[in-house]
């Protein structure tokens, strides 16, 4: 009787163990809804941002097609939440979005709220300026004490927190809002991802990058960000992450 109960027991703890490695909550909330809720802030081309696709106002980009990759993989739909860059992690912490892919990295203060994937890509920091001020900064000394715009609570605004001590911050939600602070001359230059400053270069002919500066900690690693209580999920996407990166999914 009492191997049999220890078999017993074992048996019932295998199962146990093997359950909890298959699945989580959110997981499992996934699947039975058939739904994946993707959170981002659609103004960061090219990650993301609104398109007309074939004449419907679309929201389309690089992490809008790591979202629909990880989607197809988990067999459910792809919905998109947006939202401000800033309420992002406060959503996925209460439940209201399954995931965060939304040119976010790792950083421990994040790290203590949420769990992060492996990175997608990997990027640096450029500093957008008016064209007419391409060769105003020299260095990454010389912009210190500069008036610096920076998306709230992103990477950027730690970054120029750090490195450009002497400056004036300006801490706005929206990209675009940056971009308009810019233009009127409201703010010297503002602090990006390169391939979203590249973009806004490429469309507004008034604005340059000031290549001349570099931040010692300027380089990043993009990932997405998974409630703690999603281990699963999380090697799930991991997996898609992996095939994205083995295929090079997301080049051209």
């Amino acid at each position: 009787p009492i191997i049999t109960l220890l078999l017993s027991l074992f048996s019932f703890s295998s199962v146990s163990a093997k359950a909890a490695e298959t699945t989580d909550p959110i997981y499992e909330r996934i699947q039975e809804s058939g739904e994946l809720i993707v959170g981002l802030s659609a103004d960061y081309a090219p990650f993301e941002f609104h398109a007309t696709v074939d004449g419907v106002d679309t929201v389309v980009g690089f992490d809008v097609a790591i979202a629909e990759k990880i989607a197809a993989d988990l067999g459910v739909k792809l919905k998109i939440e947006e939202l401000g860059f800033d309420a992002l992690l406060g959503a996925l912490k209460t439940g209201k979005i399954d995931m965060v892919i939304s040119g976010m990295n790792a950083t421990p203060e994040r790290e203590k709220e949420v769990n992060f994937t492996d990175g997608y890509m990997t990027v640096t920091q450029k500093v957008i300026v008016r064209k007419a001020d391409a060769d105003r900064f020299a260095s990454l000394a010389e912009l210190n004490g500069a008036n610096i715009g920076v998306q709230k609570q992103s990477d950027q605004e730690a970054l120029a927190q750090a490195e450009l001590p002497d400056s004036n911050l300006t801490s706005l939600q929206k990209v675009p809002d940056l971009i308009t602070n810019l233009t009127n001359e409201k703010i010297d230059g503002v602090i990006i991802e390169g391939p979203v400053a590249d973009a806004y270069v490429q469309v507004n002919k008034s604005l340059a990058i000031a290549d001349q500066v570099k931040f010692q900690e300027g380089s990043k690693e993009m990932a997405a960000a998974i409630a703690k209580n999603a281990p699963y999920l999380l090697t799930k996407v991991n997996e898609s992450i992996a095939d994205i990166k083995a295929n090079n999914l997301l080049d051209g």
